[in-house]
């Protein structure tokens, strides 16, 4: 109370700490999120001391806005101690995601905060020095500030006076991110502008806050240039002609499973393994067809994955770090369930977790899936570690299956997303016996423990399988499978230990190779009907999936996915911000390949946030 008293009987010291504070503190957070990050003072340092104006690009708005509340109320404390709080909260949670999947926390997390919570509190992280330090530092600046009050006029005319200063600092604040953050070309010359491969390596050139307010400008989609009915309707009869008619009058059953953070580990992390991890994998593609893809996610994205594989929709192209499922989705949504539905077929979906996680209740109801199967619709399933095996998850298809083609004479259609080797990782989860061993030069006990739990869940996804494939060959229904991974991820686990920084093959690369190594796995297309001859495709996308496995085994295809295929020979897709050329190899996007993707992005905004001029043509 006295130290109170005494503040209070010094207004002219109150208002100069208070306009100091406006400036000062708001610069302090920003160095505190880049400390949480960098867990270096030196480094944070020399890092900001680098990148000084992009720095204050960010700082304007939160000093303007500081200085809004600090008018509104008269007491810096408030200001300080909300957006402490909030930019604590953002540069933790960014820490953590850069953690997890090599991602910066960018605005469409807001959209999957319920999700990404769960995931946090099942990783169980750990509290960082860093943290406590940024912690700390917020309330200790609340605190510091709690006894200083503004010197105000008294009464309405005080009033107004306060609320009108406050609106403009705010109005400030809010024109300043229009007119400067949300300028690409403005942010693109001075470096941080997102235009390239990825968005942590945006978010370095800038910082934490000047990237986040700048990202904010993309939850905003506009139409394409010239978009309208007429131009439209003429391109999607174009794209139909190149298609050409597909003719295809037998509806085979297709079964897609997506096996969480599947990829071939033997060639990621070399070693001698005391089994062949993917001995199934290669049997099936010497009688199918198999690839590489460049995954859109690492560790963590699976939902996107999923809806570009379903759809043939390009995630590249949404808001970055947007989640479709959470965010775009819409009743008779255009993707291939719906169209399969519309052909006759039975649309299922499974899914060994919560029906909530990424609101794919709602997403499969809007692409057209007759029912949902989550963990809950398991009958006594064996877990391995905290998650439904993958043998479980296939005998849930199996199960599924039969049900189906015993009440249906149309094609059958299952869409599945796995579990078992989703992260984090713990050493010691099976037993000697059953647990795939594993020696890799220089790891130690505790690493080589965690890459032998991943190594058990490899070699338990590829003979559930060979499982499934088993009983596929013995049913008298043509039957084509589309297996892959979502993506990579870091055999990792909650304590900071990450195989990968010590034994990936690929940690050495250049920029361009790393990207690409980091984030291809592999694909598998097989039918029961149908065997290919070890037919191998180069380097595509998620979205491409579908289209090939159309063409090879003539199933029912849209008119999208068939010109999605004709394209091949100019563009594989669009991933990590890189277009993949016919050979496989990637670059940036120019000439005839941004044209493609300018048309591809046309019909894509149309039949996901447009007038669905295209629909009939496309989809018809």
């Amino acid at each position: 109370m006295r130290l109170r008293r005494w503040f209070a009987a010094r207004p002219a010291l109150c208002a100069v700490i208070g306009l100091l504070a406006c400036p000062v503190v708001p610069m302090v957070y920003q160095v505190l999120i880049e400390f949480t990050r960098i867990r270096s003072v030196t480094t944070t340092l020399q890092y900001l001391e680098a990148r000084v104006p992009n720095l204050l690009l960010g700082w304007a708005p939160l000093a303007l806005l500081f200085l809004a509340l600090t008018l509104l109320t008269r007491r810096p404390a408030i200001p300080a101690g909300v957006m402490g709080v909030v930019l604590a909260v953002g540069g933790i949670a960014n820490y953590l995601k850069l953690s997890y999947r090599d991602e910066p926390v960018v605005p469409s997390d807001l959209f999957i905060l319920r999700d990404a919570a769960t995931i946090g509190t099942e990783m169980k992280p750990s509290v960082t020095r860093e943290m406590v330090v940024f912690a700390l530092a917020v309330i200790l600046i609340t605190v510091a500030l709690s006894f200083v009050r503004i010197p105000w006029p008294r009464g309405r005319r005080g009033w107004a006076l306060r609320v009108l200063a406050a609106v403009a600092a705010l109005a400030a604040a809010c024109t300043f991110i229009v007119r400067v953050l949300w300028n690409e070309q403005f942010m693109k010359e001075r470096g941080p502008g997102y235009f390239a491969t990825g968005m942590a390596d945006e978010y370095y050139r800038g910082s934490f806050v000047t990237m986040f307010l700048h990202l904010t400008g993309d939850l905003k989609i506009d139409p394409p240039a010239g978009y309208n009915r007429t131009s439209v309707e003429q391109l999607a009869r174009e794209m139909a002609d190149e298609a050409g008619e597909s003719g295809v009058q037998a509806t085979p059953d297709i079964l897609i499973v997506m096996s969480e953070s599947w990829f071939d580990l033997e060639r990621v992390i070399p070693g001698t393994y005391s089994e062949d991890l993917t001995a199934n994998f290669d049997r099936l593609a010497r009688e199918g067809v198999s690839g590489y893809f460049l995954s859109e996610g690492y560790t963590g994205g699976t939902a996107n994955i999923e809806f570009a594989a379903l759809t043939g929709f390009c995630t590249n192209l949404l808001p970055q770090g947007s989640t479709a499922y959470s965010e775009f989705m819409h009743p008779d949504f255009a993707g291939y369930p719906l169209y399969l539905k519309q052909q006759g077929y039975t649309t299922l979906a499974i899914h060994p977790y919560l029906r909530r996680f990424y609101d794919r209740t709602r997403a499969y109801e809007d692409m057209g899936f007759d029912a949902f199967y989550d963990m809950e619709d398991f009958e006594n399933p064996v877990y391995a570690g905290d998650y439904i095996s993958e043998d479980s998850t296939i005998d849930k298809i199996i199960e599924t299956y039969e049900r189906a083609t015993a009440e249906t004479d149309g094609g059958v259609f299952i869409h599945t997303v796995t579990m078992q080797n989703h992260v984090s990782y713990q050493g010691g989860v099976y037993p000697d016996g059953y647990r795939v061993t594993a020696r890799v030069d220089g790891l130690n006990p505790e690493e080589t423990a965690l890459l032998e739990t991943v190594a058990t869940n490899m070699r338990d996804i590829d003979q559930a399988l060979g499982k499934l494939t088993d009983y596929l060959e013995t049913v008298d229904r043509d039957v084509i499978v589309l297996f892959f991974g979502d993506h990579q991820t870091g055999v990792a686990d909650d304590e900071g230990i990450n195989v990968n920084e010590k034994a990936a093959s690929y940690r050495d690369l250049a920029d361009e190779a790393l990207l690409v190594e980091k984030h291809k796995v592999p694909f598998l297309i097989w039918s029961n009907h149908d065997k290919k001859n070890a037919e191998t495709e180069p380097l595509t996308s998620a979205y491409m999936l579908l289209p090939l496995l159309c063409a090879y085994y003539d199933a029912p295809e849209p008119a999208w996915m068939g010109w999605l295929h004709s394209r091949l020979d100019v563009c594989r897709g669009l991933a990590r911000g890189y277009a993949i050329a016919p050979d496989g190899s990637v670059s940036l996007p120019e000439g005839e390949t941004q044209a493609l993707l300018d048309d591809y992005w046309t019909i894509q905004y149309d039949l996901m946030f447009g007038k669905e001029y295209s629909r009939n043509i496309l989809y018809g």
